[in-house]
């Protein structure tokens, strides 16, 4: 069996603003410099319950629960998923984000 592991990011600052919040138009999306991929929560529930081969997960819909409380801060069922096997070994890391920050 594969091990799998999953790192969920979060990323903490603090910004002031020099437009009031309800003039400021919310970014979604996924930072652009990276591999990350912008994916519905059900299509990153489906990836991460795959590759875990049911290891800890009782079915996709336990994974989809777990990444829609914690990273669809939006509501829109859009996350970032970035996938890293890591080398020489069957281990594969998903670093994961919500997708209201950083986008554009």
């Amino acid at each position: 069996m594969r091990p799998l592991a999953v790192i969920g990011l979060g990323v903490a600052c603090a910004v002031t603003l020099a437009v009031p919040p309800a003039s400021a138009a919310q970014k979604t999306g996924c930072p652009a410099s990276s591999k990350w991929e912008h994916v519905s929560l059900q299509e990153a529930a489906q990836r991460i319950f795959d590759e875990a081969n049911n290891n800890g997960f009782t079915s996709v819909e336990e994974v989809y629960a777990v990444l829609d409380a914690k990273y669809d801060k939006n509501g829109n069922d859009q996350m970032c998923v970035d996938r890293k096997p890591e080398r020489n070994s069957e281990t594969i890391w998903y670093y994961l984000r919500d997708d209201n920050s950083n986008g554009g």
